[in-house]
């Protein structure tokens, strides 16, 4: 949650620009550990993954 509000603020656009809450619970509950993984779980769009996916797998990778 952190993540998404300082992405927003950042790139100064609303919080579901990142994910959506649906979305963030499901990457809370599946880790998708890389790209291809987080693609394959269909859990975010192409744009998204693109836009924030790096930074989202980062954040999801160091947790553990």
């Amino acid at each position: 949650m952190a993540f998404r509000k300082a992405r927003c603020k950042e790139k100064n656009i609303p919080a579901y620009y990142i994910f959506k809450n649906d979305e963030l619970e499901n990457l809370v509950k599946l880790k998708p550990k890389t790209i291809e993984e987080l693609k394959k779980l269909k859990i975010l769009d192409d744009v998204k993954i693109k836009c924030h996916g790096e930074e989202i797998i980062k954040m999801i990778n160091s947790k553990e």
